[in-house]
C-alpha cells in the first residue's frame, strides 16, 4: 500500500507550534539579524540571544493571519523544515489557518513553494472541532472559541466547514462576550439554539477558570476550557488528514508535477 507523504502540521503565530506526530514543538516566532543584515538564529534561542546582545534585532515574519516578511518567512520556515530530518525529499506543510486568514493562503503558498515543498492549509476551527472530539460533520452547530496571544476567533462550526467567524482582537473575558453576544444575533437561530444548548467550547493560554467564569456569568452558558490548544488543534489537523492522502500526493513536490505530466499525456 502506497505511504502518505511525510506532513508537517503547522500552527502560525506569535508562537508557532509544528508536529509530524505526538512530539509538539512550539517556538517564538522571531528571527534575530546582526547589524550587516544576516540572520544569526531562529526561534526561542534567538529571542534570548538577543537580549544579551545590543546589536541583534528581533523580527517576527508572520502571525496567524499575516505574513509581514516573505524572505524572513521563508527562512523560518526552512529552519522549521530542516529541524524535521524525517521529512525526506518531499515534505508537505499542513497549515493551520483562522477563518480571518484564508484569503491569503496564496502567500503561504507562494513561499512555501520557493522551499519546494508541499501546502495545503486546514481550517483552525475545523482543526479545533475535532481535536476537542466534536462531530464536526453534523448539522448541530459548535461555538469555538480559540484565544491566541493577539487575537482571539470566535467560530461556528458545522456541516464540516465554519459558518461564522469573528475576530476579537486584545481579547478579555468582556470582549470575547461581547463578541459572542454579536455573533449570536447574527447566526440563524437554529445555530444559535445548538450554541446555547451545546455551550461554548474554550481553548488557548489564558486563564481558564477565570475566564469560563466570567464567560459563563455574563452570557448565561455553559463554557468548557481546554487549556493545551496546539495539541487540540494537531490532533484535530490529524484526522482531516486522515482523509486527504490522495490531495497530499497532489501537492508534494516532483510527485505532482509527475502526475499532473502523466495526465496530460492522457489529454493527448
Amino acid at each position: 500500500m502506497r505511504k502518505r507523504p511525510p506532513v508537517l502540521v503547522v500552527a502560525p503565530g506569535a508562537e508557532t507550534s509544528w508536529a509530524a506526530d505526538a512530539d509538539i514543538t512550539s517556538q517564538a516566532t522571531v528571527v534575530a539579524v546582526d547589524p550587516d543584515g544576516r540572520i544569526v538564529g531562529f526561534g526561542s534561542e534567538a529571542a534570548l540571544a538577543a537580549t544579551r546582545s545590543d546589536d541583534l534585532r528581533l523580527y517576527q515574519p508572520f502571525s496567524a493571519t499575516e505574513i509581514f516578511s516573505v524572505d524572513l518567512a521563508r527562512a523560518y520556515l526552512r529552519w522549521v523544515v530542516e529541524s524535521w530530518p524525517a521529512g525526506g525529499r518531499h515534505p508537505v506543510l499542513a497549515f493551520l489557518l483562522p477563518d480571518a486568514a484564508n484569503d491569503r493562503s496564496e502567500r503561504w503558498k507562494g513561499v512555501c513553494d520557493s522551499l519546494g515543498v508541499g501546502f495545503v492549509t486546514i481550517s483552525r476551527p475545523v482543526a479545533a472541532a475535532a481535536g476537542l472530539g466534536l462531530d464536526v460533520d453534523s448539522g448541530a452547530a459548535d461555538m469555538i472559541v480559540d484565544v491566541r496571544s493577539d487575537a482571539a476567533e470566535i467560530a461556528v462550526v458545522a456541516d464540516g466547514g465554519v459558518l461564522f467567524s469573528r475576530t476579537c482582537y486584545e481579547p478579555t473575558p468582556s470582549t470575547v462576550a461581547s463578541t459572542i453576544r454579536s455573533a449570536l444575533v447574527q447566526i440563524d437561530p437554529d445555530l444559535e439554539w445548538d450554541v446555547l444548548s451545546g455551550g461554548i467550547h474554550l481553548l488557548g493560554r489564558v486563564p481558564g477558570d477565570e475566564w469560563t467564569r466570567e464567560l459563563s456569568k455574563m452570557l448565561g452558558v455553559r463554557v468548557g476550557f481546554t487549556p493545551d490548544a496546539e495539541r487540540v488543534l494537531i490532533n484535530g489537523a490529524r484526522s482531516n488528514l486522515e482523509t486527504l492522502e490522495s490531495y497530499l500526493w497532489s501537492v508534494t513536490p516532483g510527485v505532482g508535477r509527475l502526475l499532473r505530466g502523466v495526465l496530460a499525456g492522457f489529454g493527448h
